[in-house]
């Protein structure tokens, strides 16, 4: 190949990769719900917490029921040429995203609490479904727009990079611009139509239009400039035969109890009810145990695009001198210690509940910076190290079935939020916590206790990097596992027809695997349940 045209595919391949962490900005419409919707819910809709909260745990177990099956279609996708397995479905997404999240936040506080829970519920699973469909096909590509072990980590770190300044900066534009103001001003008191602008219903019409707008502008970007740069490979159905159903469940259950997978699917469970419990309360615990005001909340998002370089930086250098698993546990178990030393300097009366809202400010933006750089650490190599199991799968199972380890992780993810979701709301009605209710108006036994509730969340972090200690695929065993892959690619014939000794050898092994997966005995190797319909 001629040397000018290398230029050419570096940029193509830096531009592929730019788009694919682009698509990370489908999250948007889903950060900034569980950022306001416990608030408009609990403090403008009524709902008590616990309601909220459970509603919104169905809602995010249905979707994760859901996510695997997505992915495993996903994967066997063949009906589109043209667009191949993953685009479909991205381009599906977007439009149902946009308008179930506009619908989130379109409740009337003159409807019962029964007709309440019942559209949160809907909207909330239409909202999740939509998203999944978007972005379970997009991160299986990973493992295909990236083969080698730190390519990935680079790829997956830039999408963290980008989740980091889309998600929280949209966040912050929010609170910053939307959510502070309090209604029309009284001309004979001087006050405020509200007390807070997080319970002024007129701010969430204005944020449905800044939702809805972000979603299209970001998710066709992506997906529309993927298709024009990403060369769309041909691809087989790994499921032909049998029960649609059926190969769905074997495959799920596949990835679930696959040897490598399994540390991966513990921590994503724990995680998972750590970070439910947390982004459920995020928003009230800024405004109503450190007093904040609405507007500068917004710099506690807005600390996330600092990290994302900082977590980018000690990301690579950590795996390049350890290893993923190191750099992942790490993460987690930093993020837990400052999840419970936040609350503890408030309730331990370093930081006091009467301190100047600029300390509190100054604490929350320097945590939130330091906080923000372990998850982002954490995630990036977490999902690295996804991609790389879908490459021993292949290994030792003969199949690339990326949309099912990505989905399933999304599934056991989900459930962990959606059970962290329903504890968190138990949680605050335990403690006292008071619907429609103006911070200055709660009483201060009850923010003590919801921030001993805080503190607790970080049980879940500490189990998530226990998990991880089980994780055993190195850089090593992820080379020697590619190289074999490979070795398998290459023809098993001599130029004269005859086989040499290693296409013999590797013949051999190919009709014992074939052996092997006939008469059911290869299911302690794949992870399938003995006598499952293939």
């Amino acid at each position: 190949r001629d040397s000018r045209d290398f230029p050419r595919e570096t940029i193509m391949r830096t531009a592929v990769k730019l788009a694919f962490a682009v698509g990370a900005g489908m999250s948007v419409p889903l950060a900034i719900w569980v950022g306001v919707g416990m608030a408009y819910y609990n403090q403008i809709m009524g709902l008590p917490a616990s309601s909220s909260g459970i509603a919104i745990s169905i809602a995010v177990i249905v979707d994760s029921l859901l996510d695997p099956l997505i992915g495993t279609i996903s994967d066997n996708f063949t009906y589109c040429p043209k667009l191949g397995r993953r685009l479909p479905f991205m381009y599906a997404g977007v439009l149902p995203l946009a308008l179930s999240s506009v619908l989130l936040l379109s409740a009337s506080a003159t409807w019962g609490q029964p007709l309440l829970i019942l559209w949160l519920t809907v909207w909330l699973i239409m909202a999740r479904v939509s998203a999944s469909l978007f972005q379970i096909p997009h991160l299986s590509l990973a493992a295909e727009i990236a083969t080698s072990y730190q390519e990935r980590t680079t790829l997956m770190s830039l999408y963290e990079f980008f989740l980091a300044i889309l998600c929280p900066g949209s966040f912050a534009a929010v609170i910053f611009f939307i959510l502070p103001h309090r209604g029309a001003v009284d001309e004979v008191t001087g006050k405020a139509e509200y007390s807070s602008g997080l319970t002024n219903p007129d701010n969430y019409r204005i944020l449905n239009i800044y939702v809805a707008a972000t979603v299209c502008v970001l998710g066709f970007g992506c997906v529309v400039t993927l298709h024009k740069l990403l060369p769309i490979k041909p691809h087989q159905q790994t499921s032909t035969r049998g029960c649609l159903l059926g190969h769905r469940m074997c495959e799920i259950w596949s990835a679930i109890t696959f040897r490598p997978a399994r540390p991966l699917i513990a921590a994503a469970l724990s995680s998972g009810v750590a970070w439910g419990m947390f982004e459920t309360v995020a928003l009230l615990n800024q405004h109503y145990f450190w007093r904040i005001p609405v507007r500068f909340i917004a710099l506690g998002p807005a600390s996330w695009p600092i990290a994302a370089p900082i977590a980018l930086t000690i990301g690579r250098l950590l795996t390049q001198q350890f290893s993923k698993k190191a750099t992942a546990q790490t993460g987690s178990f930093l993020h837990g210690m400052l999840v419970m030393a936040l609350p503890a300097l408030r309730l331990s009366g370093i930081v006091g509940f009467q301190a100047p809202a600029l300390e509190a400010v100054v604490v929350c933006t320097l945590f939130g910076i330091t906080g923000a750089t372990n998850t982002q650490m954490s995630a990036a190599a977490f999902s690295s190290m996804l991609a790389d199991v879908t490459d021993a799968y292949d290994h030792h199972c003969g199949k690339r079935n990326e949309g099912v380890f990505f989905s399933t992780r999304i599934l056991i993810n989900k459930i962990g939020t959606g059970i962290g979701h329903a504890l968190a709301g138990i949680g605050m009605d335990a403690v006292g916590w008071k619907p429609n209710t103006p911070p200055e108006l709660m009483p201060l036994v009850v923010v003590q206790r919801f921030g001993w509730l805080m503190g607790a969340f970080a049980v879940f972090d500490f189990l998530s990097a226990i998990a991880m200690y089980w994780y055993t695929l190195g850089e090593k065993e992820l080379r020697q596992i590619q190289t074999e892959l490979q070795e398998r690619q290459l023809p098993t014939c001599t130029e004269g027809g005859a086989s040499d000794d290693a296409s013999q050898i590797e013949m051999t092994t190919s009709n014992e695997l074939n052996g092997l997966v006939s008469s059911g005995h290869a299911d302690s190797v794949c992870g399938l349940p003995p006598g499952f319909p293939r």
